[in-house]
């Protein structure tokens, strides 16, 4: 993409999305479902590109987000257990992936098996055990990302750690 098609992206975005865009200036310690639901700005937008700062788009350095790139449950619990002990910048948000990559082996051993069952379901329970004791917020875990969140209780147990807030 060039700067042209970058520029008429940000704009489809605040057409679409102006009214609830939650821009950076709301600062990382007031972005919380329940602040954002309040104020009805329940979009953010980060954006990987030098022609996107804006006032109302995020720098993509504010939400780094290193995956495990692992196929085994207990590597990526160990990943995740070591960057959440290492803590994070205040002012940036906290990815916590809890998804395993597969490899050409994974798929040629599991010839039955889709990867939801093969390494999603797996990996979903391995990240809710992760979750269990940690904290939310501005030290804490700001965002997480797993497949298939519609099982295993995923979305139930996440929607607690938002509570503790």
């Amino acid at each position: 993409m060039d700067d042209e098609d970058h520029s008429s992206l940000i704009k489809m975005i605040f057409e679409k999305f102006e009214t609830r865009l939650c821009p950076p200036s709301a600062g990382i310690t007031n972005v919380t479902l329940k602040q954002l639901w309040a104020r009805e700005r329940q979009v953010l937008v980060f954006y990987h590109h030098r022609i996107a700062h804006t006032s109302s788009l995020w720098p993509g350095y504010m939400i780094p987000s290193v995956w495990p790139n692992t196929t085994s449950v207990e590597i990526m619990q160990e990943h995740l257990e070591d960057k959440y002990k290492r803590g994070r910048p205040t002012e940036r948000f906290w990815i916590c992936q809890g998804i395993l990559t597969p490899t050409p082996t994974t798929i040629a051993k599991n010839p039955l098996h889709s990867l939801e069952t093969a390494l999603a379901g797996p990996a979903t329970e391995g990240l809710l055990s992760f979750l269990k004791g940690k904290s939310a917020g501005a030290t804490g875990i700001n965002i997480v990302i797993a497949d298939f969140v519609e099982k295993g209780g995923f979305v139930s147990n996440i929607l607690a750690l938002n509570e503790s807030l």
